[in-house]
């Protein structure tokens, strides 16, 4: 990604460069206050040199890594760059959250299905 040399840019402009949807980059405002752009007089959002770059490391965290929202708000707060070592430890972290979250369903569903047999009187 090549950002133009200019020091402030506006939503649509963010866009194109990143390749991010405007309602996506407003909801990561509301989770990463590290993006946090000023607004002109006219009340449109003006965005910083350093803003263009966050989005783009948090689509590339996102979206071509494929980490949840919250293991992302922590590379970002711990400033972690070794790119190995975040693909290694997020992806065990990841996994071992969707594990526990499937075994949580699966228990949930199999209590649900021994309440019906009750109910109905099935074996």
């Amino acid at each position: 990604m090549s950002i133009p040399q200019k020091s402030n840019f506006r939503l649509d402009e963010v866009c194109k460069i990143t390749g991010v949807k405007p309602y996506i980059i407003r909801f990561w405002e509301s989770e990463f206050p590290e993006i946090n752009p000023m607004t002109n007089s006219s009340g449109q959002k003006i965005y910083e040199h350093k803003d263009v770059k966050l989005v783009n490391e948090i689509k590339e965290l996102m979206f071509e890594k494929k980490l949840s929202l919250e293991r992302v708000k922590q590379i970002l707060i711990s400033g972690t760059n070794d790119e190995r070592s975040i693909t290694h430890e997020t992806a065990s972290v990841d996994l071992e959250d969707l594990e526990s979250d499937a075994v949580k369903k699966l228990r949930a569903l199999v209590s649900r299905i021994e309440t019906l047999k009750r109910k109905y009187n099935l074996n």
